[in-house]
């Protein structure tokens, strides 16, 4: 099983691009990136 994009497209031949991104675009897998995305959106909202 395969579950990483970029494996899965270099596999393929396919090109795969690095861009810029904001440090708050986070995945959320565990406990505590959930509390992170609430601090995150705490300041954001203040």
């Amino acid at each position: 099983m395969l579950t990483d994009a970029c494996k899965i497209f270099t596999l393929k031949d396919e090109d795969v691009h690095l861009v810029d991104g904001e440090v708050t675009n986070i995945k959320i897998t565990c406990h505590y990136d959930l509390k992170l995305a609430n601090a995150i959106l705490g300041d954001i909202r203040d």
